[in-house]
């Protein structure tokens, strides 16, 4: 008896039921000096009807980087084998309390922000569990709020 669960026990790998999803974006221009820059995973875009306000899926923090190019890594924690409608970067209005408005995408992974419905969306899978190396699109940042508000507009459904 004790032979069997030992070769029960070995060799048994656990299934994943998570995923790596990484990128980069070229980006230009000042950091914002307030608010919170964020790459962000949504199940339904906040653009979209069906969108109701709350967390996101995924989300990383993000600091200035070094160079111009803006890298990510959803890898700890990963994310849940699923669907997801749109990866987006995000600057986070500091003066705005209303959070289905205070998030102005600058880049949209597989769009323009001027298309926003053509998002790509990201599907990680047994099968594929990762999707690494995604390009979002350049995108220029500028120093104060105003600014980012000028050039960057909220979306809502």
């Amino acid at each position: 008896m004790l032979s069997t669960f030992l070769l029960l026990g070995c060799g048994s790998e656990v299934e994943r039921t998570t995923g790596i999803v990484s990128g980069s974006a070229e980006w230009s221009g000042t950091w914002p000096a307030t608010g919170t820059m964020m790459v962000v995973m949504f199940v339904t875009p906040p653009w979209h009807p069906d969108f109701q306000p709350g967390p996101p899926a995924a989300a990383l923090l993000l600091t200035e980087p070094e160079t111009g190019t803006l890298g990510f890594s959803f890898d700890k924690p990963e994310v849940s084998f699923g669907t997801y409608g749109t990866l987006l970067i995000s600057w986070m209005d500091p003066e705005n309390p209303d959070a289905s408005t205070r998030d102005h995408p600058v880049s949209v992974y597989g769009t323009t922000l001027g298309a926003l419905d053509q998002a790509t969306a990201i599907t990680l899978s047994k099968e594929d569990p990762d999707e690494e190396g995604l390009v979002l699109p350049a995108f220029v940042l500028y120093e104060t709020a105003g600014e980012m508000r000028s050039h960057y507009h909220s979306v809502q459904p």
